[in-house]
């Protein structure tokens, strides 16, 4: 297994890089809560920055909450922690999503 704090929650960003790769399965919690696949977000592959998967949330990680996941598999591991911005219609049309600075 490999634990990692992906970021910091701003109440605004949904989108999420997932810095891992290679992984069987995951868990996701904000501010120490485990949310769901489903319900509570979607994993987007490969579409992010770096061919990175997207953790895409339902309702955006409350200001101030952590966000971490947990990944088993044989994973790699990326020291990314951004959130990003997606513009409108930029998922569907397979526009490529950067970055936020």
């Amino acid at each position: 297994m490999i634990g990692v704090r992906v970021g910091v929650g701003d109440g605004a960003a949904r989108a999420w890089l997932l810095p891992v790769r290679g992984y069987s399965s995951l868990e996701v919690s904000v501010g120490g809560v485990e949310v769901y696949e489903g319900p509570d977000f979607e994993v987007l592959p490969a579409a992010g920055y770096l061919g990175l998967d997207i953790i895409m949330f339902a309702a955006a990680p409350a200001a101030g909450s952590y966000v971490s996941i947990d990944s088993w598999g044989e994973t790699s591991t990326f020291q990314t922690g951004e959130s990003i911005s997606v513009a409108p219609g930029a998922i569907e049309s397979g526009v490529a999503v950067g970055v936020r600075e």
